[in-house]
């Protein structure tokens, strides 16, 4: 191909070909690049100005890019390594780092007596003295939910979804006492959505949108285990506009539950959303 060291950056000592021609600018046309082109700094900065107000700089010595003039600010040098973060400000002079966005939501769970692996749900708020008290489902299959429109919309305590969204993570902690002494048992949390029309009596049906389970729980209220889940990982983990959004909970003995169960359980979470 010849020489093309006068030619990175469409800059030319003459002939043909995309990038060739009479340019000696690199403003005075649209350039077509006929290859792939290094441009080593060598220890130096590549500034673009508008006269002498500096647009945008390559900087050799942080190997990084900084926008602006008189007040520029760094962009960060690496992908985000996690779903969900957005660009922000970091201090008050040129930092820029990937931060989580979105919004987070608390909850609270509680049961006396959980006597099986079914799922436990919010009271409806019609009924509820405090958001953390819970009732049983009678299930153990979401795609089985049969209880009341009513009651669902009710219970859905984390409310609606007010733009789309998805989950970034869930965290929670939680404790048990069992009050047959028996086996100890893992606390499973799930957030669920339901998508809702308006005007009709239709049964609503959830799906599971991320879930986590914690270890084999201690004999005491004392004893608090957390559980972590990520959210972003699969189909069906957006929440539309509009969905109503629910905790649940259940217990899990890994096939080896006794044969009564009495366990008190109490759960404190957070879930966190982003817009998506």
């Amino acid at each position: 191909m010849g020489n093309n060291s006068a030619r990175g950056f469409g800059f030319n000592t003459g002939g043909g070909g995309g990038g060739g021609g009479t340019d000696t600018n690199i403003a005075n046309s649209n350039l077509v690049s006929d290859g792939n082109y290094n441009t080593d700094l060598n220890g130096n900065n590549l500034q673009f100005k508008n006269g002498t107000s500096r647009i945008l700089q390559m900087d050799s010595s942080t190997s990084s890019v900084t926008i602006g003039n008189s007040t520029p600010y760094t962009m960060p040098t690496a992908r985000s390594g996690a779903i969900g973060q957005v660009l922000q400000s970091t201090d008050v002079t040129k930092g820029m780092d990937w931060k989580s966005a979105g919004y987070s939501l608390p909850f609270t769970m509680y049961y006396q007596g959980v006597d099986s692996e079914n799922y436990f749900f919010p009271e409806p708020m019609s009924n509820n003295k405090f958001l953390a008290i819970t009732r049983k489902s009678g299930l153990s299959d979401p795609a089985s939910w049969n209880v009341l429109t009513s009651s669902t919309v009710r219970s859905c305590t984390l409310g609606m979804a007010n733009k789309q969204v998805n989950i970034s993570s869930l965290d929670f902690w939680a404790s048990s006492l069992d009050n047959g002494g028996n086996l100890f048992p893992k606390i499973k949390v799930e957030i669920w959505k339901f998508n809702i029309n308006e005007g009709v009596t239709t049964q609503l049906v959830p799906e599971s949108v991320v879930s986590a389970e914690t270890n084999a729980t201690g004999d005491s209220n004392n004893k608090f285990y957390q559980a972590k889940g990520i959210g972003g990982t699969g189909v069906g983990d957006e929440i539309a506009a509009t969905n109503l959004i629910m905790p649940v909970f259940r217990l899990n003995y890994d096939g080896i539950a006794p044969a009564v169960i009495n366990v008190d359980v109490w759960i404190n979470g957070t879930v966190h959303f982003y817009y998506s």
